[in-house]
């Protein structure tokens, strides 16, 4: 039942303390998300927990039997020179095309999309194949890393489905609050002293958390009455035009992911390729593309 026992663990980076006093308990089946200020070190925790980074102090010990499956949003590890369905097949030759092909159209890879070399890959693209590797690597226990940057709805959504199915025990780090509520059953607040931990999802937990924390409705007059309905009308307008933004927005990045695949082909033609200067203004084009894709996403 004990998949993961933290007590008093510390981390500092040029001897400036990270976080310290960090103790936790996880169980079997349990799916808790760890949240926190930008900076206050979740990425670290989780890569202090895994053996990458050296804790100044304190313990980690897992249960007997826990095998750990880890997604890092840098998506490191991964051929460009494969495709798709190489780089699955290639991890798990004991599967059948069948097997391999079933869990990609899982993650919205169908038809042809499964021979796509990883290097023509956008980075939400990218980010699927290596969740449908995690999901089939036997792990009885997720460490996920922001698993839904990069990801468009629909992938979000393939997502979410597939971690509800799984079976073992997930710590995710994540700001995605739709992840959040889906999935939580606890919260693992970070501060630089230690961690809060709060039970429920994460409705609950702003329900609670002190700093978000909503006073007590007291019986409110007419006048009362009237400014929420107010502001009601006023959120939900800018609902529907952040829905609206976010549709638009989906639209650019497909436009500009195809702009980039157009690009790096022209790359390796032999048209530029031979020419410097033609090369060079390929090449800025190209990280251009690239640096508004990362601020769309």
């Amino acid at each position: 039942e004990d998949v993961l026992d933290v007590s008093n663990l510390s981390l500092c980076f040029d001897g400036l303390p990270l976080f310290e006093n960090v103790s936790m308990e996880i169980h079997r089946g349990e799916r808790i998300f760890i949240l926190g200020p930008n900076g206050c070190g979740k990425t670290s925790l989780l890569k202090t927990l895994l053996g990458k980074y050296q804790s100044n102090s304190g313990r980690i010990r897992f249960g007997e039997g826990v095998k750990i499956g880890y997604y890092d949003q840098i998506q490191q590890g991964m051929d460009s020179e494969k495709t798709v369905f190489e780089e699955l097949s290639d991890k798990y030759p004991s599967m059948t095309n069948t097997e391999i092909r079933s869990t990609l159209a899982r993650f919205l890879f169908k038809n042809d999309d499964v021979f796509k070399t990883l290097s023509k890959l956008s980075g939400g693209e990218r980010a699927r194949v290596l969740l449908s590797e995690l999901m089939l690597s036997g792990s009885n226990f997720l460490l996920l890393d922001e698993p839904t940057n990069h990801l468009d709805i629909n992938s979000c959504e393939a997502l979410q489905e597939a971690l509800k199915e799984y079976e073992g025990t997930l710590l995710i780090v994540s700001h995605d609050r739709y992840l959040i509520n889906s999935l939580a059953d606890k919260i693992f607040y970070l501060t630089p002293n230690g961690i809060e931990k709060f039970e429920g999802n994460y409705d609950d937990f702003l329900s609670k958390f002190e700093p978000f924390k909503q006073p007590e409705k007291t019986a409110e007059p007419r006048q009362e009455k009237q400014t929420e309905y107010k502001n009601k009308k006023e959120r939900d307008a800018l609902r529907r035009k952040a829905r609206a933004r976010l549709v638009k927005l989906e639209t650019e990045i497909a436009e500009k992911e195809d702009l980039l695949s157009t690009l790096n082909e022209q790359l390796n033609s032999p048209e530029i390729s031979s020419d410097y200067e033609k090369i060079l203004e390929t090449t800025n084009k190209i990280n251009e593309t690239q640096s508004l894709l990362d601020i769309m996403y």
